[in-house]
């Protein structure tokens, strides 16, 4: 009955179990088994919006719980990585991300929590590999952009993931970086464009389409702070347009047409499609690119 009454209370009313929780006092032994019961409800979900509403509830817990968190963390990360449900292995990623954004960035060091994690990205098992990136989405959307240092050492591991051959890894690999890119700021954008940049020249025709997607999403929703760098991506998106597999030349062809329709000059986006056509097939598209250059009137500044 009480396992009923927190769920309908946690998607009703999230924010009536948020001021709830903060008029316990620290210590008080009701928190301790809200905590576990929070803990049994998005192990035991599978719908995303229950786990989604049990990371919210036990964020601001987590504080009056700190002595027991570690040890709490340390048992939904063998969930993650060991579960065979997919539900319950969300759900748990979920919980980590409530547990450790109520404990905050100091949690990360005190825990030494994100290098194992990152240890775990690079293994050969599916279903650890596969946990680790759910980790990593649920965090990254619970801390946002403060989680954005760590970045570094993650992006690597992304784009491993979407030239994986497994399905699941790739749909998780893509629910991460949808994640990172709705939260990433100015700086984040310059600290993991070598990453993105390296990810052109990889070998694995995967890694090249997936680095060219996530640069054509951030056209979209980091254009300002991808304007500023486009001297240094367009040449690295020309030289896919030569690349001799026809998923990353599709791919970086659609990425170039993305960045020349956010383009905020009027004369610059009708130039974008006799560019591209030129850049993929400079042998015969040259002289009409030329040509449409030369028609042109500049009549707007160009950004």
């Amino acid at each position: 009955m009480f396992r009923r009454q927190l769920l309908f209370l946690m998607l009703t009313e999230p924010e009536y179990c948020l001021s709830v929780a903060g008029h316990l006092p620290k210590g008080d032994p009701k928190v301790a088994t809200v905590v576990d019961k929070l803990i049994q409800v998005g192990l035991g979900a599978s719908s995303e919006a229950v786990q989604k509403a049990t990371c919210k509830c036990i964020a601001p817990l987590a504080i009056s719980v700190e002595p027991k968190v570690k040890a709490m963390v340390t048992y939904l990360l063998t969930k993650v990585y060991e579960s065979k449900s997919f539900g319950e292995r969300k759900g748990a990623a979920y919980l980590i991300a409530g547990l450790m954004s109520g404990l905050g960035l100091r949690a990360m060091k005190d825990f030494e929590f994100m290098t194992p994690l990152v240890e775990k990205a690079d293994s050969k098992d599916t279903a650890v590999r596969q946990g680790s990136l759910l980790v990593f989405e649920t965090i990254s959307g619970s801390f946002a952009t403060l989680l954005e240092p760590y970045l570094a050492s993650v992006l690597p591991r992304l784009l491993s993931a979407l030239s994986e051959s497994s399905i699941e890894i790739r749909n998780s690999g893509w629910a991460t970086a949808k994640v990172i890119l709705s939260t990433l700021t100015a700086q984040g954008v310059r600290m993991n464009l070598p990453a993105l940049l390296h990810g052109l020249e990889e070998q694995t025709w995967r890694t090249k389409a997936g680095s060219a997607q996530i640069l054509g999403a951030m056209a979209f929703c980091a254009s300002m702070q991808l304007a500023v760098l486009l001297p240094q991506v367009i040449p690295k998106l020309a030289d896919g347009l030569a690349d001799a597999h026809p998923k990353v030349v599709e791919f970086s062809e659609s990425v170039l047409s993305r960045i020349g329709a956010v383009a905020r000059n009027p004369e610059v986006r009708n130039l974008a499609p006799f560019l591209i056509a030129a850049l993929k097939d400079p042998a015969t598209r040259t002289s009409g690119a030329l040509d449409a250059l030369l028609a042109t009137e500049f009549i707007h500044a160009v950004d």
